[in-house]
This record gives C-alpha cells, structure tokens and sequence, in this order.
C-alpha cells in the first residue's frame, strides 16, 4: 500500500513537471482589453498564454491593475494596446512597461486612421458654461470595426514573427471576413441608419456601414437636461425606440428616456471577451432592430 502511494506521488511531481515545462514554452502575452484576448488566442492558439489586464465587464477609463496582474506582466514577453487614446493605456502604459523592461510593446492599432467621436448634433453648440466643446478628441474603439479588427490581427501576427501561427491567422481572418459581410448584409437592407447608445463605442463600426449612432453621454460625462429632450425628440423624429447601453456604464439615463420614447434599452457591450460571437449577436441585433 505505501509503494503504491509513492508511486502515485511520483506519478504526480512527472505530470506537474510536465505541464511546468509545456507552461515554459508558452509565450506569455499581456493585452490591455478582452477583445484584443481573443486576438491573441486566435492567432497563437494552445503555444500564447494570455493575461488580459482590464477583465471582462471593468470600465477601461476608470480601472487599476492588481498587484497579481503586475506580477504576471513583469513575466510577459509581448503587451498588446490598443494604441489609441484609451483611458487605461493613457494613464498606465509607462507604469505598465516599467514593470518589464524586457517586454515588447504592440501597438495593435497601427495603420488605423482614427476618427473623431461621434457627436450628436446637440453637442456642436457651445454648452451653456461658455465653455466650447472640444471637438478634436479622437474615438478610441477602433475595434469595433470587423475591418479595423483584421489590421489589428494582422498587427499582432506579423509582431509575434512565428511562421506556425499563419494556418490560425488565416483562418481567423476568414472569420472576420464572414462578420463584415454579414454586416454588410443586413445593413444594406435597412432604411433606418442611426442608432442610440449611451456610450459613444460604436463610431467605428457606424463609420464603416454608413450608420450614425447619437450618443447620451460624452467625456465620461452624462448629457444636460436639454440634450436629454434634444435627444427624446431626435429619437421620436426618426423612430427610434431602442436604446443601445454597455454594461460598464449605469443605465439609469438611458431607462428615463427610453420610457419617454416608450421604448426599451438593449446591452451591447464593446469590451466583450468573445469578440466574433459578440459582433454576430450585435448583428442580430441590429437586424431586428433597425428598420
């Protein structure tokens, strides 16, 4: 009986040594967002070990890393950003990358032209504290776009420099490729073009299929009571009865006007883990509810 039992114990430390080993021959990759995950996986399959740093259903403008995804940061050999003024990589990029001075830093977004945030026409008049809006902020989602995500596949691919994950990138990109047209489509169909979010992520994919998104909130900061009647009435006006909210952000502003429109609120969520499922629930989405 206690030969069998040492027996077992050497049979254990043989198999953890191993996954310790297959572990090692990993590359260990930090991204700054969940969908820039799936990336990640995508591409390098069973051989990437992926730390995402802001986890699913956080606020990317208000998150802090833990001092264990520090930890796990200092080991890693690449860090995927979206590069794009995003709050978290705007606040904790340098802190990020001094954690590891070996880490090579990929800036998936290059090569992506960004573009303003998307405004409704309520915000292009001064406010009323005598304060202009300052319209040159640029949209951080790139991501959004099923376009813009295949530049930044792309991006992490040839960064990553191993020949063995281009079977996975092309079959990847085949997938994206499936998702835009999928989005083309559908939108191709419909005559109703604008939509309304509470948070402004979506200008990207708006820009790529000719849509409009009015927003409810801008800088971080909810809309004025008159931008919410401006708002009430443009949704009346176009017959929009579907509020588009993220789960990151309260929906509290989004439910009274729904209820003046005498419509619903629906979550969409630009950060979310599965970024092909997502896109292709979206699209479902947006099927049913544009007109």
């Amino acid at each position: 009986m206690k030969k069998k039992f040492i027996l077992i114990l050497i049979l254990l430390f043989i198999s953890a040594c191993s996954n310790n080993t297959e572990s090692d021959k990993q590359i260990k990759i930090a991204v700054t967002i969940p969908p820039l995950g799936e990336f990640v996986d995508e591409i390098g399959g069973d051989d990437v070990d992926t730390t995402i740093l802001v986890p699913p259903g956080a606020n990317p403008h208000t998150y802090e890393p833990s001092p264990s995804q520090l930890t796990l940061l200092s080991e890693a050999d690449f860090l995927v950003i979206v590069g794009t003024p995003i709050e978290f990589e705007l606040v904790w990029l340098d802190k990020l990358v001094s954690v590891n001075k070996d880490i090579i830093v990929i800036n998936s977004s290059d090569g992506i032209n960004l573009i303003e945030n998307e405004e409704d026409h309520s915000r292009h008049e001064e406010d009323h504290s005598g304060h202009e809006e300052d319209h040159s902020e640029l949209d951080p989602h790139v991501w959004t776009s099923p376009a813009n995500a295949k530049t930044m596949v792309k991006n992490i691919y040839e960064s990553l420099g191993n020949e063995d994950f281009l079977d996975n990138f092309n079959e990847y990109n085949e997938r994206l490729d499936d998702l835009d047209l999928k989005f083309k489509n559908i939108i191709k169909e419909k005559q109703q073009k604008k939509f309304l979010v509470f948070h402004p992520a979506w200008g990207y994919l708006s820009q790529e299929y000719d849509l409009t998104q009015i927003s409810l909130e801008h800088e971080g900061k909810e809309i004025t009571a008159k931008n919410i009647r401006d708002v009430i009435d443009t949704a009346k006006q176009e017959n929009i009865n579907v509020i588009f909210a993220s789960p990151q952000f309260s929906t509290e502003s989004a439910q009274v006007i729904a209820r003046e429109i005498n419509g619903q609120v629906l979550l969409i969520d630009p950060m979310d883990r599965n970024y092909t499922d997502n896109l292709n629930n979206i699209a479902d989405t947006f099927d049913k509810v544009l007109q």
